[in-house]
């Protein structure tokens, strides 16, 4: 299943003056554009991530080394694996691993993300997207019109 831009600014809660500048300084974003769908369900997990790290006060200029082997682990493992694991930033290496947390062995300064908070964010975000694109929200459902008599008379 593939996301549109607003889809995906939708269920993450990302302003669009936001994404503009992720794509700045962001490579895997870089090169997407328009208003098809070109994000998969892998590429939200990263930017959920990415979202996560900047709400917390990590400036998305200091991700954008180790934005690509994000995107790409992201996109390797489906969401059930990435639930159960921890996601580690190595920000001095520019490397990212999904690994359980009790094989966590660090001999620098690691970032790790909880996996099962990344997808309970986005479940969460897709959740009220469907809501709000439900018919049943409707105050008045639709009826059937009768015709009317001709004018002729």
């Amino acid at each position: 299943m593939k996301f549109t831009p607003g889809q995906m600014r939708e269920v993450l809660d990302v302003p669009v003056e936001t994404f503009r500048h992720w794509k700045k300084a962001l490579p895997p974003l870089s090169k997407r554009n328009g208003y098809r769908p070109c994000f998969s369900s892998g590429d939200l997990v990263a930017l959920a991530a990415v979202k996560l790290l900047t709400d917390d006060g990590v400036r998305v200029s200091g991700l954008s080394h180790v934005s690509v082997p994000l995107f790409v682990v992201c996109n390797t493992f489906p969401w059930a694996a990435v639930e159960r694991g921890v996601l580690t930033l190595d920000l001095a290496r520019g490397a990212v691993r999904l690994t359980q947390l009790s094989k966590i062995n660090a001999d620098r300064t690691l970032v790790v993300l909880s996996g099962s908070a990344l997808i309970q964010r986005l479940r969460d975000g897709l959740r009220e997207e469907q809501i709000a694109d439900a018919q049943g929200q409707l105050r008045y459902p639709p009826r059937p019109v009768a015709r009317r008599a001709s004018a002729k008379q």
